[in-house]
C-alpha cells in the first residue's frame, strides 16, 4: 500500500503563508477593536456627563446661564454627580490631565500638532479612569463656533476615555463637549463637521451618533 503525506517543505511553506497573512491582518483587527472600544466609552461617558448636566440645569432654574463664575465653579458643580477619585484645582491639573506648556508632547490634535499654550484648567479623574478638563466660557453662554477648538458657550469639557493610556489624541480617545444655555452638546453638532481631519474635536459628534 502506498502512503501519502505532506513534506517538510510543504508544511514550512504553509506556515510561512499563514504567518504573512496574520502579520497583515492582526494589527488591523486590533486597531478596529480598540477604535470600537473607545467609541463605546465615548457614548458611556457622554451619557454620564449629560445626566450630571441635567441635574445642574434643574438646580439652576432650568438654564445653564449664570450657573458658573469660572473654571473651578464649573468643575465643582459636577462633583456630586460623578464618581471622582482625584480632584485637581486650577494650576495643579498635571496630576489629572496633561501638561500645558511649551514642552507638552503628551497629547495631540488629530493632525499631530500639540495643544501648547493651553491653560492648566481644573480637572478630575473618575473611578473608571476617565479624565476630565473643565474650561469655563461665559455667564451669558454666548456661542462662538470657530474653526479652531476654542471655548464655546457656557463652558467646554475635554475628556479622555482611557486616562493616560495612548493614543492620547483628540478625535481618538480624547473628546470634547460644550454647554449652551439649554443643553450639553458634542463639539461639531452645530457646525460643518471636519472629522476625521483637522483638530479632531468634531469627531465627538461623528462617533457619538454613527
Amino acid at each position: 500500500m502506498s502512503k501519502k503525506g505532506f513534506t517538510l517543505a510543504e508544511i514550512l511553506i504553509t506556515l510561512t503563508v499563514i504567518g504573512v497573512v496574520a502579520a497583515l491582518t492582526i494589527p488591523t483587527l486590533l486597531q478596529n477593536t480598540q477604535q470600537a472600544e473607545l467609541k463605546t466609552a465615548l457614548k458611556r461617558d457622554f451619557a454620564d456627563l449629560n445626566q450630571a448636566a441635567i441635574q445642574i440645569k434643574t438646580n439652576n432654574g432650568g438654564t445653564f446661564k449664570a450657573a458658573w463664575s469660572g473654571d473651578s465653579s464649573f468643575k465643582n458643580s459636577f462633583l456630586p454627580y460623578l464618581n471622582v477619585i482625584k480632584n485637581c484645582e486650577q494650576g495643579a491639573a498635571e496630576g489629572c490631565w496633561y501638561r500645558s506648556d511649551s514642552s507638552d508632547t503628551d497629547w495631540f490634535y488629530l493632525n499631530s500638532t500639540t495643544p501648547v499654550g493651553v491653560r492648566n484648567n481644573p480637572s478630575l479623574i473618575l473611578s473608571n479612569g476617565v479624565m476630565l478638563r473643565f474650561c469655563y466660557g461665559n455667564s451669558n453662554c454666548d456661542i462662538t463656533l470657530g474653526v479652531t477648538p476654542t471655548t464655546t458657550g457656557c463652558g467646554k469639557i475635554n475628556f479622555d476615555v482611557n486616562g493616560f493610556k495612548k493614543p492620547n489624541t483628540i478625535g481618538k480617545d480624547i473628546f470634547t463637549v460644550y454647554i449652551d444655555e439649554n443643553e450639553l452638546l458634542p463639539i461639531g453638532a452645530k457646525r460643518d463637521n471636519d472629522c476625521p481631519s483637522g483638530y479632531g474635536d468634531d469627531c465627538t459628534t461623528k462617533y457619538l451618533y454613527e
